[in-house]
């Protein structure tokens, strides 16, 4: 057995055949469908993220844990984590994920972010549309 499949192994098996797809809308429709509110289930999708490192799964977990899972002491940094990789992986030329990325600037739970990665993100854009 690989590692990546003992993570998934972990999940229940609608949301890992999801996880295995990378179906970001549906992975996060579904902790809202089920009213999951076990941070195993996230942190297990989090650890997946990060070892497949692909684009929809980041943006996933960053998901679940803002609009989910709010309520958990370190949610927002894990977010903004998977948020940044996200950025990183599409290395800062994707509109639509920068802008996203400068939402949260309006966001007070999001405070922990420093002013220079969305001074970084908005000159990032600038160059795009140069």
């Amino acid at each position: 057995m690989k590692s990546d499949e003992l993570l998934l192994s972990q999940l229940p098996d609608e949301l890992r055949e999801l996880v295995e797809t990378c179906e970001t809308d549906a992975i996060i429709n579904y902790f809202f469908e089920y009213d999951i509110d076990e941070r195993r289930l996230a942190d297990a999708l989090s650890r997946y993220a990060i070892v497949k490192d692909q684009v929809e799964l980041h943006q996933a977990a960053a998901g679940v844990y803002m609009h989910c899972l709010p309520y958990l002491d370190d949610a927002f940094h894990l977010a903004f984590f998977h948020e940044w990789r996200t950025l990183e992986l599409t290395d800062f030329k994707s509109c639509d994920y920068l802008n996203n990325f400068l939402q949260n600037q309006e966001h007070p739970d999001f405070d922990m972010i420093p002013e220079t990665h969305y001074e970084y993100v908005r000159d990032k854009i600038s160059e795009i549309k140069e």
